[in-house]
């Protein structure tokens, strides 16, 4: 099991992911909707023990999707350095790519699944 931090935009996204997430036996302690939002989970990332942070490629607040998806994955790395990033997109016409600084980017749940087990593997914390 792993503790998970949900950043996205679009309700459904988080809805589904965060059900996928318990069914797959992992435990969500974070979930935030906009850029400033998920930079106070990435402050809190360490002291909730996140260990993997889910973030939206296409993140929308403000000038781009993508910019604000390489914030939020550079504050997590800033205060919780160890959380595996996986930067991803649902959406078939990505505009605006994935972010740079992803370690993995699933396109559809079974590659999300994929890239959680990954982060489990390449991780000695997880457990």
């Amino acid at each position: 099991m792993a503790r998970i931090i949900i950043v996205d935009d679009f309700e459904q996204n988080r809805n589904n992911l965060m059900t996928a997430l318990q069914m797959w036996g992992h435990k969500v302690v974070g979930v935030a909707s906009t850029r400033e939002a998920a930079i106070v989970e990435a402050k809190l990332a360490k002291e909730k023990g996140a260990e993997v942070a889910i973030v939206d490629g296409n993140l929308k607040s403000g000038a781009s999707g993508a910019e604000d998806g390489r914030a939020v994955s550079a504050k997590l790395q800033e205060y919780a350095p160890d959380v595996y990033i996986i930067a991803y997109t649902l959406q078939e016409d990505d505009k605006y790519g994935h972010c740079s600084v992803s370690k993995s980017s699933p396109s559809s749940m079974k590659e999300m699944k994929a890239a959680i087990e990954k982060a489990l593997a390449m991780s000695p914390k997880v457990t």
